[in-house]
């Protein structure tokens, strides 16, 4: 649940809440209750203050920031 609304697709036994709004499953990572597309669990950090990473990828805020 998020803001007391249950998220879409995510599976309760495995889901954890990490901080900065930020939450996965074994497969998924949500932000504010929403899945971010092609975020990878099994790498995901959150960095502090809206900024998190996975293994190939920044975010912010939920956000991807385009790399080059």
């Amino acid at each position: 649940f998020y803001a007391g609304k249950k998220i879409p697709g995510a599976s309760a036994p495995s889901f954890q809440i990490l901080g900065d709004d930020y939450a996965k499953d074994f497969r998924d990572v949500f932000y504010a209750g929403r899945k971010i597309s092609g975020a990878s669990a099994s790498s995901f950090q959150v960095l502090g203050n809206g900024w998190a990473m996975d293994f190939r990828d920044t975010y912010y805020r939920g956000e991807k920031l385009r790399t080059n």
